[in-house]
């Protein structure tokens, strides 16, 4: 009988922290954290992603958790049994039933990082706005045509990696099972 990992829930509860925060506090937080002292990110790049690295982190850590949940332990067992070490069968076992839900994630991760507004409007810096900072600018200087243009490239943004996903690796990734 496998003991249940104490560690487990907790993990998981932390990983979720950034879902229930809003973009504001976060950008407000990241601000305030690396604004000065030994790690100075304000004002560059970095902080841009941080930012979304940390808003949209438990997307593909939830997705990893549950697709490692259906994985069978006996998959793992009968590879080690038959003489494959434990890393090697991570790679030639797990990682392959994994792939569609990394790459499903990663879809997912990359159509809500990319219109992400509420963070980055907080921590970009000029000369690194991202487009729907360009189109919040746009459309509060009234300049709505060139806001549409800006919205419908940021929607082309947002479904070429789906369209991939579905026609070049023929992922379903609109199945419900």
């Amino acid at each position: 009988v496998k003991k249940p990992n104490v560690l487990t829930p907790l993990v998981d509860y932390i990983s979720a922290i950034p879902l229930a925060l809003s973009g504001t506090v976060l950008g407000v937080g990241l601000l305030a954290s690396f604004h000065g002292g030994w790690l100075p990110l304000s004002g560059t790049a970095s902080i841009i992603v941080l930012a979304y690295v940390i808003r949209r982190m438990p997307f593909g850590m939830r997705n990893g958790q549950a697709t490692l949940h259906n994985i069978p332990n006996s998959l793992e067992e009968a590879s080690i049994s038959l003489g494959v070490p434990p890393v090697a069968t991570f790679f030639k076992v797990v990682l392959p039933v994994m792939m569609p839900a990394i790459i499903s994630a990663a879809i997912l991760t990359w159509t809500t990082t990319v219109a992400e507004l509420s963070a980055s409007i907080l921590v970009y810096s000029g000369g690194r706005e991202t487009l729907p900072i360009q189109v919040f600018r746009l459309i509060d200087s009234g300049l709505m045509a060139y806001a549409s243009a800006y919205g419908l490239v940021l929607v082309t943004v947002i479904l070429l990696p789906i369209i991939v996903a579905t026609r070049v690796f023929r992922i379903d990734v609109f199945a419900v099972k």
